[in-house]
């Protein structure tokens, strides 16, 4: 103990050895109230100079000494746990790759290729039902739109495509002899000249 706290100790006891002695007449309950409110100053006042002086320090010590090894025992107990789950996870992945193993030795691989089987051709229908449908549409417009265009081919023929065509023609035709002409006289000029 330091001398502090013995001299506190012994101030203490001189006031309620004073309190007791000094009244010759019980004392009344303000007197005992009083008194108790002393006592609880005086502690009060000493709890405050020990944790300003060496109590925070007591304190942090004691804090440094105990979490570690409460920390490091929580930790081993949540690392051993984890450990555990992870054999067990592990110990289930393996009996699960095993078992799935046999079962494609046994009998997957024949149900996976009946499964494609079944599947592949209602996927690829419905994939292709799509792209067909849209074909369909499109030649279903082209179709109509090559109707719309004979109608108005043929009405076109009907009023004047056929004035137009033969005018056409009777322009056309002369240059088209023309030009047939001018070539075969090329050529059979040609054919004379390799004869001489």
């Amino acid at each position: 103990m330091a001398n502090g706290e013995k001299e506190e100790i012994i101030e203490l006891t001189e006031v309620v050895e004073e309190s007791s002695s000094s009244a010759e007449t019980p004392p009344s309950f303000e007197d005992y109230e009083a008194e108790v409110r002393a006592l609880r100053e005086a502690l009060n006042a000493r709890a405050e100079r020990w944790l300003t002086t060496e109590g925070v320090q007591v304190l942090n010590q004691g804090v440094r000494e105990m979490i570690p090894p409460i920390a490091q025992e929580v930790l081993e107990k949540e690392t051993e746990r984890l450990q555990g789950e992870v054999e067990g996870i592990r110990a289930q992945k393996e009996a699960l790759n095993t078992r799935a193993e046999r079962w494609l030795a046994a009998e997957g691989l024949q149900v996976l290729d009946q499964r494609a089987r079944e599947m592949i051709p209602r996927i690829a229908a419905e994939a292709f039902g799509k792209e067909i449908e849209k074909l369909q549409a499109e030649v279903e417009k082209m179709q109509a739109q090559k109707e719309a265009l004979q109608m108005k081919t043929e009405e076109w023929m009907a009023s004047d495509g056929i004035r137009v065509l033969e005018r056409v023609a009777r322009e056309m035709f002369p240059l088209i002899a023309t030009e047939v002409l001018r070539q075969e006289i090329e050529k059979l000029k040609v054919d004379a000249e390799e004869k001489v």
